[in-house]
């Protein structure tokens, strides 16, 4: 994932299933960049997705990310 790929601003609700890398701001803290989370509502479940770009199969294709595409394996059952 790019250094300057969108992420989501996730709470305490959500999972994450597919972080980056951490980083360590100005003040030394590290942060988690989340891209794709879930989280319960009702019965169902959503998830959200920062950016459709990097599921493309062109993208995977071109690009390929070895941890997204481990996560994508180990989801099939």
């Amino acid at each position: 994932m790019a250094a300057d790929a969108p992420w989501l601003q996730t709470d305490a609700q959500w999972t994450a299933l597919y972080r980056g890398n951490v980083e360590a701001d100005a003040k030394g803290e590290k942060s988690e960049r989340v891209y794709l989370a879930t989280r319960r509502v009702g019965n169902g479940e959503l998830i959200a997705a920062s950016q459709e770009f990097f599921l493309l199969n062109e993208a995977i294709k071109t690009h390929p990310n070895p941890v997204l595409l481990d996560f994508l394996a180990a989801a099939v059952p």
